[in-house]
């Protein structure tokens, strides 16, 4: 609609226009979305702000023009037009996703330094990192920052830090949550109930959990849901599965029906421990309850069926996706051309890879690292070197998995 105005020679004001570049930076399409902005700089009665820098800084650190999205942020900065939060978290994200935890870092401390408060997507984002490069003192250290700016985690965190943690630290940064929440009791009460032993029995765990839910629900000082949601991930990434089984109907019996997003956390707990028919059970049990699953559903499930070789019930679960209009994901297809590859069933991976990009789908470096082995493994280096030549021109950077079973070849295959 705003392109149509455009070509009508129609007013646009700093609303339209913002849209418009967001239109097209997620679309890849960063000239006109440039074209629009300069447009913006130019007109006397359009106010630049720092959502449209946002914006445009956001596209260009997307798709990797990160001095070009630089030089906008010292530009706003230059302009007298503050960077908000969402300025920072656009850069940051790119950064962590580049592993320069180092520069990520160092915007987080000039975030703090002029005063702009960093919110709980930015410590996801910089807490996510660290813990993936095993800095789990730093990402404490920022953890209880973020406790004493009152800011309480989410399952989106957890969920994202969890699966990095050794054994005991879920359990630990729970209590530290816990505590935090306690100091919005008046009654004190809760202070004394926030300390979960981690290292007790099942059972003991259990009494533990009723009392201090008990209370927390008495307090009202956070959402009940939310609260269930940490201690079952925690639970989970412990191994404690008939506690995770207990808080799930523990939820139930506060009145509470558990979200979708609850009970995969503990369906993917029992793919990860091959626990299938379990996994299947409770999401039998969850559909009893009005509860359906979603992609994210179906794609921890196809996960699971991949990991122990079952690739027919993983695809018919897919076919099954496709049938009830969930678009698979990233991570469902990652599975299933790995599994394939590491079956050597070569050509059923690679009409799976056209089947993904067909969808609109890019595949991502972890299924051309799995084709690039499978080729290798069998000798096919024609294939191998025609998988790889594609994969740079789709622009996806080979990581050293991906050179690796490639170095074997270059006498004899000329890889671009």
């Amino acid at each position: 609609m705003c392109q149509l105005m455009m070509k009508k020679g129609m007013y646009l004001d700093r609303v339209l226009c913002t849209a418009l570049i967001r239109e097209f930076c997620q679309e890849g399409r960063l000239e006109p979305a440039l074209d629009v902005f300069h447009n913006m700089q130019q007109d006397e009665h359009v106010e630049l702000d720092a959502y449209a820098y946002t914006t445009m800084i956001g596209g260009l650190f997307e798709h990797g023009y990160v001095d070009h999205g630089r030089e906008l942020y010292l530009e706003m900065m230059k302009r007298g037009i503050e960077p908000n939060t969402a300025t920072y978290n656009v850069m940051m994200k790119w950064y962590c996703k580049s592993k320069c935890v180092g520069v990520a870092m160092e915007l987080y401390k000039v975030m703090i330094m002029i005063g702009v408060a960093p919110d709980l997507r930015c410590y996801t984002i910089l807490m996510t990192l660290l813990c993936k490069d095993g800095k789990l003192g730093e990402a404490e250290h920022l953890f209880d920052k973020m406790l004493d700016r009152g800011l309480f985690p989410d399952h989106v965190m957890f969920i994202s830090i969890a699966k990095f943690f050794p054994k005991g630290w879920a359990v630990v940064f729970v209590q530290k949550a816990l505590k935090a929440a306690a100091k919005l009791d008046c009654s004190g009460k809760l202070l004394e109930l926030s300390s979960l032993a981690g290292g007790c029995s099942n059972m003991t765990l259990q009494k533990e959990a009723d009392n201090l839910l008990d209370e927390m629900v008495r307090s009202n000082v956070l959402p009940v849901d939310i609260v269930f949601n940490l201690m079952i991930i925690a639970m989970c990434s412990e191994g404690r599965l008939d506690v995770s089984y207990y808080l799930l109907e523990k939820l139930v019996a506060y009145g509470c029906e558990p979200s979708v997003l609850t009970y995969n956390i503990v369906i993917k707990c029992l793919c990860k421990q091959k626990r299938m028919d379990d996994a299947r059970t409770l999401i039998s049990i969850m559909e009893s309850r009005g509860v359906r699953p979603d992609m994210s559903t179906n794609s921890i499930m196809v996960t699971g069926y991949c990991k122990i070789g079952d690739i027919e019930s993983a695809l018919c679960l897919f076919d099954e996706m496709a049938k009830d209009g969930l678009e698979p994901s990233i991570a469902a297809y990652d599975s299933i051309i790995a599994c394939m590859c590491r079956m050597r069933r070569l050509k059923e991976a690679e009409f799976m890879l056209r089947q993904m990009v067909g969808a609109g789908l890019p595949p991502d470096e972890v299924i051309y690292t799995s084709l690039l082995n499978g080729y290798s493994i069998l000798g096919q280096t024609r294939n191998a070197c025609h998988i790889f030549d594609e994969m740079l021109v789709q622009g996806v950077q080979p990581g050293s998995h991906a050179y690796e079973p490639t170095r074997w070849m270059m006498p004899t295959a000329s890889c671009q």
